[in-house]
């Protein structure tokens, strides 16, 4: 796994979009809960950090396509969803990629 930000740097209610490898990511801080998806909406892979957020509710700008932030769940529609990337928080660090062992 690879750090990629101090937690304390990811604010409640914050997404933020990262670059780790090659790999473009958003991060997002809803309700204690703290998420990485690919940064691309299921529907056309537009960046979903252009997108908002509004309380637990992450909307795609292009075509307001609405996941759970928490989750990547979607919310409309339910059929969708993002994709997850492995996260854990550890030693006060966002730490994003393969989990080892």
């Amino acid at each position: 796994m690879i750090p990629v930000c101090p937690l304390e740097d990811l604010w409640q209610g914050e997404m933020r979009s990262v670059t780790v490898g090659n790999q473009k990511l958003v991060l997002v801080h809803v309700d204690g809960v703290v998420a990485a998806f690919h940064d691309r909406c299921a529907h056309l892979g537009v960046p979903i950090s252009e997108g908002k957020l509004e309380g637990f509710t992450l909307t795609c700008r292009a075509h307001e396509w609405q996941y759970d932030a928490r989750t990547g769940h979607g919310i409309n529609p339910q059929s969708a969803a993002l994709e997850r990337v492995p996260l854990e928080i550890r030693d006060g660090y966002v730490w994003v990629g393969e989990r080892h062992g």
